[in-house]
């Protein structure tokens, strides 16, 4: 861990892997699924008919009917377009970063629920559907509770629970322009610094609270502005990633028009330098894998990966999830031999997600390493990326357990090695 436990309100730092365990946990406290939990508590009451939790699917079973879906759409790193397949099989206990599913329509039921307990104008409950009071007190916790971030020029920046809290002026520029200086951007942002230098001035006018936060999967990305005093919210889905936060972009210029402001200017300008410091993010990554594949070649701590001593049952304990690597075979070709290795939840049953090796004992969730080197690393997929690194003791030929790196975060999940498939 990076901080103690209860520091929330002093130190604060985005992760999503953090957002993954209070979806198990809120399993463990409710004794019911992540997916039913939102269903009976928010969905329902909230009369939101085309949101869901995406579940975990059978290889066999069909593409999911529930909502129709754009085209996904991914932006490659030279500006190309690329349409990628929507592969809805679920985000099983990571569901509660990125495993919903919805519309326009329910996104502003949700925010009209949750400005209803910080409006100051002439609003109440009873605009939304009846069952809405039943929802539990505790949704007025999520605006009530922050912590402080360090404050730009255009007002105070804290984070409440899964939203941005802005007391000041209407969002612009809110990654690029040096509001978000958490410790997952900040490091990016100061070897991209030319980018960070452009200068806005903070509009005249008193401060308004704002909340805000985006979405992304690969090939799909969402945001969201609250305005409370003035009942006003502003969303944006959009069917394309790595163009830079187009969503973003239209969302700051809905924004200016529903608060009276002046738009904001240059928005492709700020969409190219989002673009940009993006790329320098993931090359970075990039730079500390490589260094880490020269510390296990020159202590020569690299293990033979022998495909029957890899395969196995894998389990954290602690929130009981189990994960099972097995050997993956090519249909494509005629080899006897396994290809590599294929990850499943809980069961075999699930939809297997294919890894692929990247650097000594780390292996990687996509398509390749060529395509990592040719496109923009965090599109290539549409499932999350994540790396699995393998733990050897000294000398053994077997791993003692892996660690699961989701998101490609500074954290990762412990699992021991449990057993044969």
């Amino acid at each position: 861990m990076t901080f103690e436990p209860g520091s929330f309100r002093t130190t604060w730092s985005y992760n999503a892997l953090v957002y993954s365990l209070a979806g198990l946990i809120i399993e463990r406290a409710s004794g019911i699924s992540y997916s039913d939990f939102m269903l009976s508590n928010v969905f329902a009451p909230l009369g939101m008919t085309r949101t869901r939790v995406v579940p975990l699917r059978s290889i066999n079973e069909r593409q999911s009917s529930f909502n129709t879906f754009a085209i996904p759409y991914v932006i490659s790193e030279d500006g190309a377009r690329h349409q990628i397949a929507i592969k809805n099989y679920g985000y099983g206990p990571f569901a509660s970063s990125a495993g919903c599913e919805s519309t326009v329509t329910d996104i502003l039921r949700f925010s009209k629920a949750l400005m209803a307990t910080k409006s100051t104008a002439a609003v109440n409950m009873e605009l939304l559907s009846n069952e809405a009071a039943s929802l539990p007190n505790e949704v007025g916790h999520i605006l009530n509770v922050s912590c402080i971030l360090p404050p730009s020029r255009f007002g105070t920046l804290s984070y409440c629970l899964g939203l941005f809290h802005m007391d000041g002026h209407h969002i612009t520029e809110h990654l690029v322009d040096e509001i978000l200086v958490s410790g997952t951007t900040q490091p990016y942002a100061q070897q991209n610094a030319s980018l960070m230098s452009k200068k806005v001035p903070a509009p005249p006018g008193p401060n308004r609270k704002i909340y805000f936060h985006s979405g992304y999967v690969p090939g799909f990305y969402s945001v969201l502005y609250l305005f409370p005093q003035t009942n006003s919210a502003v969303t944006v889905l959009e069917n394309s990633s790595g163009g830079g936060d187009c969503a973003g972009r239209v969302g700051y210029l809905l924004s200016a028009v529903v608060s009276g402001d002046e738009p904001p200017r240059d928005l492709l300008g700020s969409a190219e330098a989002e673009r940009e410091m993006d790329r320098c993010r993931w090359h970075t990554i990039n730079q500390l894998l490589q260094n880490n594949l020269l510390c296990l070649q020159e202590n020569d701590l690299g293990p033979r990966l022998a495909f029957e001593n890899i395969s196995g049952r894998y389990l954290n304990s602690t929130f009981g999830i189990t994960i099972i690597i097995c050997d993956y075979y090519d249909t494509d070709t005629q080899r006897t031999e396994p290809s590599g290795w294929e990850l499943f939840f809980r069961s075999r049953d699930s939809q297997g997600l294919r890894l692929t090796p990247y650097h000594g004992t780390t292996w990687c969730f996509l398509p390749s390493k060529a395509a990592y080197y040719r496109r923009n690393m965090r599109h290539l997929s549409s499932w999350s990326q994540f790396l699995v690194h393998l733990h050897f003791d000294a000398g053994a030929n077997e791993p003692r357990g892996l660690w699961w790196q989701y998101e490609l975060t500074v954290d990762a999940i412990w699992f021991e090695r449990a057993g044969d498939c």
